[in-house]
């Protein structure tokens, strides 16, 4: 932090707890313009698209003498998954640029979140998602609601259909890259606010695809280094089944790119389906984050999850009432913990560290998926080359 950057507490809206809205308690930390009176709407908008974006701090647990805290950015989000930032993040700039109809691509999170929170707002959508993926949205969203959505039936041409549609339509195609940093440095201020009053912390572990949350994040951070400390070590944790940023960290750019994932069924995570996230130009500044903050990126597999768990090694850290589901289809909380106790275990995280794992999906809210009648299917052969 430099000697005129204020402290960040003189942004935080009391009225607002961090259980309540991340977006309502630091939204008048929200800087996307260069001009004041813009930036002063976007926080009014902020407001009006924000439903329920809550985070909560675990208890402290010990592993191999590693003090381990979870944020949980999963069970009072309003969608159950830290992408209801993105939604409401996202929904509170359409309405800033008046758009009425918009396209998106997701694995599923993004999607149910985008979907939500534009739908509320009356704005149109069309969301294009592996047909695979049906089962993680929520059916209600697109009943009576201005959502459309269309299934694509290789995950490798989601992002292809969704922009070849929005160019032939003339809609945009949204979140906006730098819609993605700022919805993440608000979740940052969420993670300062939690190491001010822990501390500090000598590593912070999430996964990671596209690695918007940790860039944003790892900003808000060097921002307020005054008040934040030293900048902790960033773990990055992927699935072993697709791992495109593990595989550029650990073998450098030339062998970062792994096989295609053309179907989803065979994910440990489904969601995160994406095997070029480097086409969203983010991998630049993940890289940096890494460097700066002398991180690493590791993998994990279904077995190494499954056994965690049978040693009830991960339900001990989720002690505390968080409602995450190992069986949701989206076990990122899962990954996380995983990735970390794999970690310390092989000595890579030094005994007497301190740890925070940020918890961003894989709640147990289980809802109808759509029914075939509410979505399109999409074949490769339509689309064109």
């Amino acid at each position: 932090m430099s000697a005129s950057e204020p402290s960040f507490r003189a942004t935080v809206d009391p009225a607002w707890s961090a259980e309540q809205s991340i977006v309502l308690r630091y939204r008048e930390a929200v800087s996307a313009f260069d001009d004041e009176a813009a930036n002063r709407r976007l926080r009014d908008l902020l407001a009006r698209a924000s439903i329920r974006e809550g985070v909560r701090i675990s208890r402290w647990t010990t592993e191999n003498d590693v003090r381990l805290g979870v944020l949980d950015e999963t069970s009072l989000m309003h969608t159950g998954s830290m992408k209801a930032v993105d939604g409401c993040f996202s929904t509170a700039m359409c309405l800033m640029k008046g758009y009425d109809r918009v396209v998106f691509e997701s694995g599923g999170n993004t999607g149910r979140a985008l979907t939500a929170y534009l739908s509320r707002a009356g704005v149109e959508t069309f969301l294009f998602v592996p047909a695979e993926n049906v089962d993680q949205l929520d059916g209600d969203a697109f009943r009576a609601s201005p959502a459309r959505l269309i299934a694509v039936d290789r995950a490798d041409k989601v992002k292809r259909a969704a922009r070849l549609f929005a160019r032939l339509s003339g809609l945009p195609k949204i979140p906006e890259t730098g819609w993605r940093y700022v919805a993440a440095e608000l979740r940052g201020h969420a993670v300062l606010e939690h190491v001010v009053q822990e501390g500090g912390f000598d590593w912070i572990a999430q996964t990671i695809s596209a690695g918007f949350g940790p860039i944003g994040i790892y900003k808000i951070l060097r921002r307020h280094a005054r008040e934040a400390g030293p900048l902790p070590r960033f773990l990055g944790v992927q699935q072993e089944e697709n791992c495109p940023v593990y595989r550029a960290w650990r073998y450098g750019d030339a062998q970062g790119d792994g096989a295609v994932v053309r179907s989803t069924s065979g994910l440990l995570n489904k969601v995160m389906y994406d095997s070029a996230p480097q086409t969203y130009g983010s991998l630049g500044a993940l890289r940096e984050v890494l460097t700066a903050s002398a991180g690493r990126v590791t993998t994990v597999s279904r077995a190494e999850i499954d056994a965690f768990v049978a040693e009830r090694a991960v339900p001990e850290l989720l002690a505390g009432g968080f409602d995450v589901d190992p069986d949701a289809g989206q076990p990122a909380a899962l990954m996380t913990l995983a990735g970390v106790l794999k970690e310390i275990r092989a000595g890579a995280i030094a005994r007497g560290s301190r740890v925070l794992c940020l918890l961003t999906g894989g709640a147990s809210r289980r809802r109808e998926p759509p029914e075939p009648g509410l979505f399109r299917r999409l074949s490769v052969e339509r689309i064109a080359r």
